[in-house]
């Protein structure tokens, strides 16, 4: 998590806060710094949610393809696709 980044996301959607920080203590609104403590802990959820993961395009791409070929011991195929969009939509919560 990246801490300043995410401190700027915060400050952006609460601006209705007091937004008063102090530096090694924090928000100086007890409400405020209760926000930001829900906000740090569903992020780094969030973090681990998806440790592991990486994001791919729905549809292959030009590069992948190649990377297929070459790796595959079959040619690509209709199948091939198909089977590729089923496990992205099965990944989505798809069918």
């Amino acid at each position: 998590m990246n801490i300043e980044k995410e401190r700027e996301a915060f400050e952006q959607r609460f601006q209705h806060l007091d937004l008063d920080f102090v530096e090694d203590l924090g928000y100086c609104e007890s409400e405020t710094q209760y926000a930001w403590a829900a906000w740090c802990a569903a992020t780094k959820r969030a973090d681990e949610k998806l440790e592991g993961c990486v994001v791919v395009p729905v549809e292959p791409t030009y590069a992948m393809y190649q990377a297929y070929e070459k790796h595959s011991v079959a040619p690509m195929s209709t199948l091939s696709k198909t089977g590729y969009k089923a496990m992205v939509e099965a990944a989505r919560g798809g069918k």
